[in-house]
């Protein structure tokens, strides 16, 4: 009977302790479900986090690489360095804790290829900056390239949030559902409560573990924050709240302001502006409030009352729920910045007045050949105010000289080497039917590395000047002309008056000599001597007419009178003359023939005078263009200093002074060479427009 009676104690016992045992089974595996789903849930939570850390790293590094760009402050480049070197490091992180989901494994494929790019794109854009500050187009090209990788990688990172957050929903239920079965099972018994209680307490020291650890990195994280922060001297770094009170305070602050934390910490921002300003600091937040960030350049407030430049800005911050819960504020001291753009445009007004008010023409052209700057003498070239040329073509405004001036400044910007003093002539816009000449110089204008980028010209007009000297060579060659008419009217006056009168002295003391018997000695002696005197002053008279206006020059032509002159001279001198002339040479017009003559004869008398030469050469050719002489002697020549200063002064003597501007009147070129072996004078007349009559030698 006890037995039996125990018997259902047994069972039941039994049956109790196999319903514990089983109840604690259950437990324990319920409870170890439940952490494998609580463990799925935290490895899921773990995956959007840092996924959300890697979106914020890459919004971090893009801000640094940006700001960097913009203001050129190398310590924003510390985050952005920061961020390089993590991004990839998580990615690989991401890579091995999505490696049982297929579909994620998918996306990060996508998303690798993008990375890459977008981090290439903020190396270019940082070197770029590095190289080129000035490369502004370039920037914004890489600035949208990296925009589009970086919605890219942005996009794919939130399909993979998405998943994950699906998953969590997924396995939040399921890890809920296991919760509720193992309190159930627990409930049922004190046994199963308790390893329940055991296993519950295990999994939050695993979790408190795993937050401290959290906590820990987020607070290394918010510490190396702070001393980024901190580190940018350069500048104020600040939050506000959403009613402009200063909620942090930077080391960069308390150098620019002099606030020290204790005394700004609760202030309004308009404390850092004068007191007509408040208003304005308000606005500024209330445009940062309605588009997201706000920019601009302004004054601002130091604690000992001075003031100074700045770049202010603002960005409105938000939570995690997307509600905005303050700004961020960057403020960068710029006052050198501001004095060197007032420098710029006080030099920039200089150089406006002394276009303005320069007495000679002054413009500058880019290489393009397109005016960037003009004053008004120069604008006078096509009658326009200097405002209305700007921009405009070099033949637009020198028409009449564009296609000489053209290849010139071409020139110019190529090879970097200036040009003075070319001449143009053309008519005068203002004044139809005159014309106008001006001295041109051009030079070149390069930057730093020596590239030239645009060219500068100055403009003289000398019109006058050209005016004054073509009415003194009209009146040099009236003067030439009358000199000429006077020498022909002197040697007609020797030749027919004072000779004739000498010839009849002459008769008259011949017929004195038929009674010369009758005289006594002395008398005699003394007749001849005076018949003597009178055929020497009869051939000086001859020669110096002949001299003065050889006749044969008008009657047969040039060669014979110069065939002439030459036989004389080399009889009067001593000086062998070798003669080369054509045997015909057609009548040339008197001018060029009175000026081919003249030369010769000049240049003999210098021989003679001069150089000590015992010879001497004359040849003299035509063709039907021009006429060229040359006369050349083998004397001590003319020392290169006394020839220097003559060519400098357009003198050789006064006789060759008189040829050279006859010779200029006929278009004609005069050149000397002279060294201690001789001297050689070539002259070169152009023959159009002159008679065409043969006169044979």
């Amino acid at each position: 009977m006890q037995v039996l009676s125990r018997r259902p104690t047994d069972i039941a016992f039994v049956l109790v302790f196999s319903l514990l045992v089983s109840m604690a089974i259950a437990s324990y595996v319920m409870s170890d479900r439940f952490a494998a789903s609580e463990e799925t849930v935290i490895h899921t939570q773990e995956v959007i986090s840092l996924l959300r850390g890697i979106a914020a790293e890459v919004s971090a590094a893009e801000n640094a690489q940006r700001g960097y760009v913009l203001t050129g402050d190398r310590t924003l480049l510390i985050e952005y360095d920061v961020g390089l070197n993590a991004i990839p490091r998580h990615l690989e992180l991401l890579g091995h804790l999505t490696s049982d989901n297929p579909r994620q494994q998918d996306l990060l494929s996508q998303m690798k290829p993008a990375v890459a790019e977008m981090l290439a794109l903020m190396r270019q854009s940082v070197q770029l900056r590095d190289s080129d500050p000035s490369a502004q187009s370039q920037q914004a090209d890489l600035t949208n390239k990296s925009a589009g990788a970086t919605a890219k990688m942005l996009a794919l990172l939130s399909d993979m949030e998405g998943e994950q957050n699906r998953l969590l929903g997924q396995r939040s239920i399921i890890s809920s559902a296991k919760h509720h079965r193992s309190l159930t099972i627990l409930a049922s018994g004190f046994l199963l409560a308790s390893l329940m209680a055991v296993a519950l307490y295990l999994l939050m020291s695993s979790e408190v573990t795993r937050r401290t650890r959290a906590e820990a990195e987020a607070s290394e994280k918010e510490k190396r924050l702070r001393l980024l922060v901190n580190g940018l001297r350069d500048h104020a770094i600040m939050q506000l709240d959403l009613d402009g009170r200063v909620v942090t305070w930077s080391l960069g602050g308390q150098r620019l302001f002099g606030h020290r934390a204790w005394e700004i910490l609760g202030e309004q921002l308009s404390t850092l502006f004068r007191p007509g300003d408040a208003e304005a600091s308000r606005e500024q937040l209330r445009a940062a409030l309605r588009e997201g960030h706000f920019n601009d350049e302004c004054v601002q407030l130091r604690k000992d009352g001075t003031l100074f430049w700045a770049t202010l800005d603002v960005t409105l911050m938000r939570n995690d729920a997307g509600q905005a819960s303050g700004y961020a504020l960057i403020i960068r001291d710029i006052s050198e910045r501001r004095q060197q753009q007032e420098e710029i445009k006080q030099r920039e007004a200089q150089l406006n007045a002394f276009f303005s008010n320069a007495p000679v023409g002054l413009a500058i052209v880019d290489k393009d050949l397109r005016f960037q700057r003009i004053n008004g003498p120069f604008s006078l070239f096509n009658g326009r105010v200097s405002q209305d040329n700007v921009g405009k073509e070099l033949r637009d405004v020198v028409q009449h000289s564009a296609l000489q001036l053209e290849p010139i400044i071409l020139d110019v910007a190529k090879s970097g080497q200036a040009v003075i003093n070319f001449e143009v002539s053309g008519p005068l816009a203002a004044t139809p039917g005159t014309m106008g000449w001006w001295l041109k110089s051009f030079f070149p204008i390069t930057r730093e590395e020596g590239v030239v980028t645009q060219i500068g010209i100055v403009a003289q007009d000398i019109s006058a000047l050209k005016r004054a000297e073509h009415r003194v060579r009209g009146l040099s060659a009236r003067l030439l002309q009358l000199r000429d008419e006077e020498r022909r009217r002197l040697a007609r006056e020797l030749h027919d008056s004072l000779g004739q009168n000498l010839t009849a002295v002459k008769m008259n003391i011949s017929c004195l000599g038929k009674d010369a018997a009758s005289l006594d000695e002395r008398r005699r002696n003394a007749l001849a001597e005076s018949m003597e005197l009178i055929d020497t002053s009869l051939k000086e008279v001859r020669t110096i007419s002949h001299l003065l206006h050889p006749p044969m020059l008008d009657e047969v032509g040039l060669v014979p009178a110069i065939r002439w002159f030459v036989s004389g001279f080399a009889q009067r001198s001593g000086i062998d003359v070798e003669l080369n002339v054509p045997d015909k040479l057609r009548r040339l017009s008197t001018d060029v023939e009175t000026a081919v003559f003249r030369v010769i004869q000049e240049s003999l008398t210098n021989v003679h005078r001069h150089s000590g030469s015992s010879t001497a050469t004359i040849n003299l050719e035509a063709d039907p263009e021009h006429i060229r002489l040359q006369v050349i002697d083998h004397g001590c020549g003319i020392p290169p200093h006394k020839l220097s200063l003559q060519q400098e002064n357009d003198t050789v003597g006064v006789g060759l002074m008189g040829m050279r501007e006859r010779l200029r009147q006929l278009g004609g070129q005069l050149e000397i060479e002279s060294d201690e072996g001789g001297t050689e004078v070539r002259v070169t007349v152009p023959l159009s427009g002159t008679a065409s009559t043969v006169a044979t030698s």
